[in-house]
């Protein structure tokens, strides 16, 4: 039977390892109709336990190494606790999201939501000025099929408050026919005062929006801290090693509710190499961003 609070524990398990975590994994294999061998829930890891992870792994389309690690023991998870291996993933056309490789079934099963950059004022590449992001449409239709909550963002760059009612009028245009969860302006350029930011976020409400947030950390949280009340949630992003894991010691330092913790993550169903990962933190739980 599995020890529900101790779930899988946290250390990475392959053959040879030993312990109650490792019964856990067990039985869980066991409750997937995935046989262990004679022995069942005997606490080691061997050549059977070994057999059984791959199999898990190839069906779950993880890397199939035999090594319970992170996203195969989320994975697992999900399946018996109901937990998904990701809570957030932001997503651009910089992640190749029309890659035929992608299999938006199995992001459905392993992310509790994403995040779609709808826009970007383009300063160095064409189209230049204010746009749209080229793959949007498409990763929002495939949220629509699959069943995969989304809200969207606008990655802001310019410099007059009339420039940014333009940039909020961009992102609800885009954004809108899709009917996403809430909308996010990023926040990461010197060249945004606090008269831009107002204007996105004023603009973008008498649009419609009823629940949008702002993506801002470092300077730029100190810098525009007056501007954060006018947002009903708070995107940090601090990454300390960026190795694809979050690191309490890297937690954000100033009150926040969504805390992107890598850009070197991986999430099961997406072709690239390395995505922003995020995870829940300050008081709003996971219904609160779902809610429609």
């Amino acid at each position: 039977m599995i020890n529900l609070p101790l779930g899988f524990g946290a250390r990475n398990l392959q053959r040879g390892s030993t312990g109650t975590d490792v019964a856990a994994l067990q039985s869980a294999l066991i409750l997937l109709s995935i046989s262990v061998g004679s022995w069942g829930a005997d606490g080691i890891f061997g050549a059977a336990t070994d057999a059984a992870v791959r199999a898990y792994q190839h069906e779950k389309k993880l890397v199939v190494d035999g090594i319970v690690g992170r996203l195969t023991r989320a994975a697992l998870e999900a399946d018996i606790f109901g937990k998904k291996a990701v809570v957030c993933v932001d997503l651009s056309q910089h992640n190749r999201l029309t890659d035929a490789r992608n299999d938006w079934a199995v992001v459905a099963r392993n992310v509790e939501f994403l995040i779609l950059r709808c826009g970007v004022t383009r300063t160095f590449t064409e189209p230049l000025g204010i746009g749209i992001d080229a793959e949007f449409a498409f990763a929002a239709g495939k949220c629509r099929e699959h069943g995969i909550p989304f809200g969207c963002y606008y990655y802001g760059k310019v410099a007059t408050a009339a420039e940014g009612r333009q940039e909020a009028d961009m992102c609800w245009n885009t954004a809108s026919p899709h009917d996403p969860l809430f909308y996010v302006y990023d926040v990461e350029e010197d060249i945004l005062t606090d008269a831009v930011i107002n204007a996105w976020s004023d603009q973008i409400r008498k649009n419609g929006a009823e629940k949008i947030g702002v993506y801002i950390g470092g300077k730029y949280y100190t810098r525009h801290i007056r501007t954060l009340p006018a947002f009903d949630f708070i995107w940090y992003p601090r990454y300390g090693k960026d190795n694809g894991l979050y690191d309490p010691q890297y937690t954000p330092p100033q009150p926040c509710d969504l805390h992107q913790y890598t850009s070197n993550g991986k999430l099961p169903g997406i072709n690239h190499p390395t995505l922003d990962l995020n995870r829940l933190t300050g008081t709003k739980p996971l219904k609160w961003f779902l809610a429609e």
